[in-house]
């Protein structure tokens, strides 16, 4: 809510609010697989959904931000296939199953993984 007026209203557009975090974070976090390690400058995805799924924009670091798009599949077993647009250069770790693979990713690329 504004804070200038008695009436509700938004603040600022598209935005959640503290109580928003929670949710966001278990979304990207448990149900998308996304772990960030910053210190590394490492993004892992962990993937065990079959279906497509995705976020834009995801920050990553103080200025970087990802686009990622994890494609459906058919069976768990199956290699994901990963659409990602990097504004910074970082290692990429997927994981599905007992398999991991990885990858540098540079800057300004938009790849296939």
């Amino acid at each position: 809510y504004a804070p200038e007026r008695p009436a509700p209203g938004h603040a600022k557009p598209d935005f959640v609010g503290w109580s928003g975090l929670g949710p966001v974070a278990v979304l990207l976090e448990e149900v998308m697989g996304l772990q960030a390690d910053m210190v590394n400058t490492r993004l892992t995805i962990d993937v065990s959904l079959l279906e497509e799924y995705g976020v834009k924009n995801y920050p990553f670091g103080g200025k970087g931000t990802l686009d990622i798009k994890v494609n459906s599949r058919a069976k768990a077993e199956t290699e994901p296939e990963i659409e990602l647009e990097s504004s910074l250069d970082f290692e990429l770790v997927v994981k599905w199953g007992e398999k991991e693979k990885s990858r540098k990713i540079r800057a300004g690329e938009s790849i296939k993984v």
